[in-house]
């Protein structure tokens, strides 16, 4: 066992250390899957903002389907970006 300075020493030490090579794997990471990053995000930016443009109009806004659709985008967008965050952490 060590003395308490050591102890704070350690964790210091392991803390630096960690962040250190964390932050490598989230470079290497970005690196290899930035292009299909981009291209999910900037699909999902164009279909959502369609679609908040569409329920604006006067011609859409008593349409029950394309509603019905946009609601169901949407929601799907938001759970299938939660479960990715869950899946990430484990």
């Amino acid at each position: 066992m060590g003395t308490s300075w050591h102890r704070g020493f350690d964790r210091i030490y392991w803390l630096t250390i960690s962040h250190r090579y964390g932050y490598n794997r989230y470079v290497i990471f970005f690196q290899r899957n930035f292009s299909w990053i981009l291209i999910v995000f900037v699909f999902f930016s164009l279909v959502l903002s369609a679609m908040q443009v569409g329920s604006g109009l006067k011609e859409l806004e008593d349409n029950y389907a394309f509603l019905r659709a946009s609601y169901v985008f949407v929601v799907f967008s938001m759970v299938r970006i939660r479960s990715s965050m869950i899946h990430k952490r484990k």
